[in-house]
């Protein structure tokens, strides 16, 4: 059951649709390459620069990941419904193809960038860079990393669970609550994420923001090198949605 919902899944996601989502980026990392080119910065900085860039991510990565969801999760495939059990394997069994889903989602925005950083030094190090807002952030992980070919793969983890995550948690709304209620509730989350990255209200509240469970240096601003409890929150709250939707799951939205 698993295999076939992976596959109904990543058949409805992986669409033309994606062409248009790989252009802009291609388009964009083109742009942050021209910002960058000055800077001395190396292939394996770029793509870790690129990776993290916040604004692509939660202004528009997030925006169409979220829609493409939306749109694949709208009608459930009653055929493999009926195949499971027990409803909560099916849920499950989303969760798993959310997992793949986000997975190759963030690797092909990640060959964009390897391909479109051809032509830059493919020394595997952190360079002394002058910092400043377009060399910040590849000077916040070299405090972290020991080469930023590590940080790029850790960076893309993180990004692929964030997403997940994010995932789960439209099922989970999606399976309990009206439609427009799930609608009101991702809005009201986007709101809080963008509301963070203006201000410093997360730093006291950290755990509600999901920017913090997308972003790698966002979590570093908040919690540094204590990040890592960002990933055992999502991975404790994807068990509480799927023991509560183990039992209220045939509670009509």
């Amino acid at each position: 059951m698993t295999s076939l919902i992976i596959k109904s899944n990543v058949e409805k996601i992986f669409t033309k649709k994606i062409l248009f989502i790989v252009l802009i980026f291609a388009l964009y990392a083109g742009y942050l390459k021209g910002l960058v080119y000055g800077l001395n910065i190396t292939y394996w900085e770029f793509v870790i620069y690129v990776i993290s860039d916040h604004y692509y991510f939660l202004y528009f990565l997030v925006v169409t990941y979220i829609f493409l969801l939306f749109h694949t999760f709208k009608q459930a495939n009653e055929l493999i419904q009926i195949r499971s059990r027990r409803y909560i394997n099916y849920f499950m069994a989303q969760i798993v193809s959310l997992l793949v889903i986000s997975t190759l989602y963030v690797l092909i925005h990640v060959l964009v960038v390897a391909i479109v950083g051809l032509g830059l030094s493919l020394e595997n190090s952190f360079t002394d860079l002058v910092i400043d807002v377009n060399s910040f952030v590849v000077v916040e992980y070299k405090k972290y990393f020991s080469s930023p070919l590590i940080g790029s793969i850790i960076v893309s983890l993180y990004l692929i669970f964030g997403l997940t995550f994010l995932g789960a948690t439209l099922l989970f709304l999606k399976q309990l609550f009206s439609t427009k209620t799930v609608i009101f509730s991702i809005l009201s989350l986007y709101f809080f994420m963008l509301l963070s990255i203006r201000t410093d209200i997360d730093a006291a509240i950290p755990f509600i923001f999901l920017n913090n469970y997308i972003v790698l240096h966002h979590a570093f601003d908040v919690l540094e090198n204590f990040y890592f409890l960002f990933i055992l929150t999502e991975i404790v709250l994807i068990g509480i949605m799927c023991l509560l939707v183990q039992r209220y799951w045939s509670n009509e939205p």
